[in-house]
């Protein structure tokens, strides 16, 4: 394999491959990346152990500064709760806040999306849209420090199953295991009393 020993930014497309072999590939490439991007549609739902990813990054990519992930679980017959959906909780650790990637879900038609992403302006930015003094500015700056776990629940076009059921109630179990701090829906399917019933109420 060559070596690209120059090689700062790196995107990629998986399909199918294994973490193991994953790891492997990028230890051959020996490279001191800065930017990697990596979209992963794979079974192997060990790429959700935050721990794995923690310990990788801090051994093999030292100079990484900005890191986006993105992991796809169909929603089928065949999903079933694993192990390391246990884990994605670690994805809020101070090793990723601190280094300000933030965690965010998205539930899109069939697909469970989980991503890591640094931080943009968003919804915490509500302050610029009020009319408040500067100190109450600071002050609600200096409350949303860094070391803030926020994560992002995204609910995008189909809420429902083939069956008509809320989609949420097929992966609520996963819900529990990470405290979701921020939560959209975008869905035409639903009027908002329903949506408010079966998604707001699993987290109040």
């Amino acid at each position: 394999m060559i070596k690209l020993h120059s090689l700062t930014h790196l995107t990629m497309t998986l399909y199918n491959l294994e973490f193991d072999d994953f790891e492997e590939f990028l230890l051959k490439l020996c490279s001191p990346l800065q930017l990697f991007d990596a979209k992963i549609k794979s079974r192997d739902r060990s790429y959700l152990n935050a721990d794995r990813w923690e310990r990788f990054i801090s051994q093999n990519m030292t100079s990484l500064i900005r890191f986006t992930f993105r992991y796809s679980d169909i929603i089928d017959d065949e999903f079933e709760l694993t192990f390391y959906h246990s884990l994605i909780n670690r994805f809020t650790s101070s090793f990723w806040i601190d280094r300000k990637w933030f965690f965010k879900l998205f539930i899109k038609e069939n697909e469970l999306i989980y991503s890591i992403r640094p931080y943009q302006k968003t919804w915490i930015d509500f302050q610029e849209y009020l009319h408040i003094n500067q100190d109450t500015k600071n002050n609600i700056n200096d409350s949303l420090n860094p070391y803030f776990p926020v994560v992002e629940l995204s609910i995008i076009r189909t809420c429902l199953t083939e069956n008509d059921e809320p989609l949420i109630n097929k992966i609520n179990f996963i819900f529990n295991m990470i405290k979701v701090t921020y939560l959209y829906i975008e869905c035409d399917q639903m009027t908002p009393d329903y949506q408010i019933q079966h998604y707001v109420n699993k987290w109040i």
